[in-house]
């Protein structure tokens, strides 16, 4: 119940289709060609890729840390046939409390279910699987990328380049006030179309990453920007938002270690969004206290 639950919400429906007929077939086995039928319910679009990659996390694309806490729940995947772990069947079959552990985990498939169609409804939002506008964890895109790693290594960094030509970009717009002067980069919409963005400290315009993402039209490389206004409101960790792919001005480039440039947003923002975002509110009630 912890392993899947680290899925939650759901950014795909393939695992969630995978698991739910697994609980409820006779050897708790399928083949990817019964799964591909049963995700067809759900979306209109060719998933066979996703399908695959979502047998693979199941089966463990993890962190060392998350196989030794969740190894004996991993599936097997071989020969296009994914199975539920030996030790979670013997489980199933030998404990008493079955039924009740059948009720709460179809309870979580249920609303995981219901959720995504609520959210992404039928609609193919292209490669990798990112709604505009809508809120992420940093290794949620991972999934959405068909990522063949571990899927935790999408974290802990505002620039993930673990899936080139793709980079995936974080922003926390407004940084704590005790930050290091060493990161706290001056990140900010200039318009509606537009946002200045710092590299990481140690970039260069010459070579690397720094290159990559000022010359990312001629170099061929997709820059998808996610962004929130704070990491935490009340201890809480908070979404990053999707805004789409951007392309830099090369030309605005300035600086080394880090790069400031300017991005141009393919879709311009939302007014609300906008507004939203240009406004600190902690900033705000700070004001009015004083």
């Amino acid at each position: 119940i912890k392993f899947i639950s680290t899925f939650l919400p759901a950014v795909r429906i393939d695992e969630w289709c995978i698991l739910d007929y697994l609980l409820n077939s006779k050897n708790y086995s399928a083949t990817t060609m019964e799964l591909y039928e049963v995700i067809r319910k759900y979306v209109d679009i060719d998933h066979s890729a996703n399908l695959i990659h979502a047998c693979e996390v199941l089966s463990g694309f993890h962190s060392k840390d998350e196989s030794e806490k969740f190894g004996k729940a991993f599936c097997s995947f071989e020969n296009n046939t994914i199975t539920l772990s030996k030790d979670l069947i013997t489980q199933i079959n030998t404990n008493q409390n079955s039924a009740c552990f059948f009720l709460w985990v179809k309870d979580i498939i249920h609303y995981a279910q219901v959720r995504y169609t609520e959210e992404f409804g039928r609609e193919d939002y292209g490669y990798p699987f990112l709604k505009l506008y809508h809120g992420y964890t940093m290794k949620q895109p991972a999934i959405a990328s068909n990522y063949d790693k571990s899927i935790s290594s999408f974290r802990g960094s505002g620039l993930l380049t673990n899936c080139k030509p793709d980079y995936f970009i974080f922003v926390d717009l407004y940084k704590d006030e005790n930050i290091r002067e060493e990161i706290n980069y001056k990140d900010k919409f200039l318009t509606r179309k537009e946002f200045q963005w710092q590299s990481p400290n140690d970039s260069i315009k010459e070579r690397g990453s720094g290159f990559e993402i000022i010359h990312n039209i001629e170099r061929g490389n997709n820059l998808h920007l996610f962004v929130r206004k704070y990491s935490e409101i009340e201890k809480i960790p908070q979404p990053y938002i999707y805004l789409g792919k951007v392309n830099t001005h090369p030309e605005s480039a300035t600086g080394e270690k880090p790069i400031t440039m300017i991005f141009a947003l393919e879709n311009e923002l939302p007014q609300d969004l906008y507004e939203d975002f240009i406004t600190n509110e902690k900033f705000i009630e700070t004001e009015e206290q004083e």
